[in-house]
């Protein structure tokens, strides 16, 4: 798992967020979340900086 997945699953179950939900908030799929969070993928910067 990469820092910025540990961290994005940290927050996102720390705000009671399923996969799902955080996915709906940022205009992402459950799918896109669960990549980033297990460190499969990671978002383009753009994303990471207009949110």
């Amino acid at each position: 798992m990469s820092i910025l997945g540990s961290r994005l699953k940290k927050l996102r179950e720390k705000h009671n967020l399923t996969q799902e939900r955080a996915g709906e908030i940022f205009g992402l799929t459950k799918y896109q979340i669960h990549r980033y969070e297990s460190g499969i993928s990671n978002p383009d910067p753009d994303i990471i900086n207009c949110r």
